[in-house]
């Protein structure tokens, strides 16, 4: 088991999900990486690098060394003896990316996945191994800022096999809006993703391994300033799929 585990982080850290904005897929591995680089670790890194040490009975013999990132440090928690913890996944931008195709440009040098409500649909490379993989270790929810009748129709592509959905999907009517416009939109609020609306949530708290805070709750967003009416430490914010 363990090294069907760890062989499934390494394919994720490897199969897409590392490499340059734009060009390639940007990656949760580099973005683990970067996000240090070498300093002391603190926030979401040090919390799963610990949890990792844990399980492994590292934390007594010093800080670990192995390389690899997020991908890898979370291919390596062992669900056998620990609860499940939550994971919050952004969509547009993360997982997928919608382009008006006017304003495609041949940003992406691949043909569409499907086209919705007039938008082109490009899945990040190997987005539904990931998300797949996600499920297996993790309660998953699934918060966009679009409204609801947009999200539905693309967390139904993105998640397409039976059985295998988010414990919870979050859109607008979940966010805080901040009153500010976004630059490029002046009819786009900028919305905030504040965590304490989810743990709020009684369906959200029943689920195994609950009680779910600040502890045990991971935000992975494109956008770092949705997350900042959040605890610290609490979210990692990959490159924009673009």
């Amino acid at each position: 088991n363990e090294l069907v585990r760890e062989s499934k982080a390494a394919r994720a850290a490897s199969e897409g999900w590392t490499g340059e904005r734009r060009s390639r897929p940007s990656g949760l591995a580099e973005e683990s990486v970067a996000l240090h680089n070498g300093e002391a670790e603190t926030g979401a890194g040090a919390m799963l690098r610990s949890a990792v040490q844990e399980e492994k009975g590292e934390l007594d013999e010093g800080p670990h060394t192995e390389p690899g990132g997020l991908a890898t440090m979370l291919g390596s928690l062992s669900l056998r003896n620990r609860a499940r913890k939550l994971l919050v996944l952004d969509i547009n931008g993360l997982l997928l990316q919608r382009i008006f195709p006017k304003d495609l440009h041949g940003s992406l040098a691949r043909s569409y996945d499907c086209k919705q409500n007039g938008r082109l649909i490009f899945l990040r490379p190997h987005c539904r191994s990931f998300v797949r993989w996600c499920l297996e270790h993790f309660w998953v929810v699934v918060w966009s800022t679009g409204m609801r009748k947009n999200v539905l129709p693309l967390v139904s592509f993105t998640f397409p096999e039976e059985g295998q959905q988010p414990a919870a999907i979050l859109d607008q009517n979940d966010c805080t809006p901040t009153g500010v416009f976004h630059t490029g939109n002046k009819h786009k609020m900028l919305q905030l993703k504040q965590l304490q609306r989810l743990w709020s949530r009684p369906d959200i708290q029943r689920l195994d391994g609950g009680p779910f805070d600040p502890h045990n709750t991971l935000l992975l967003d494109d956008s770092p300033y949705k997350a900042i009416a959040n605890p610290p430490h609490t979210a990692v914010h990959p490159m924009e799929w673009a």
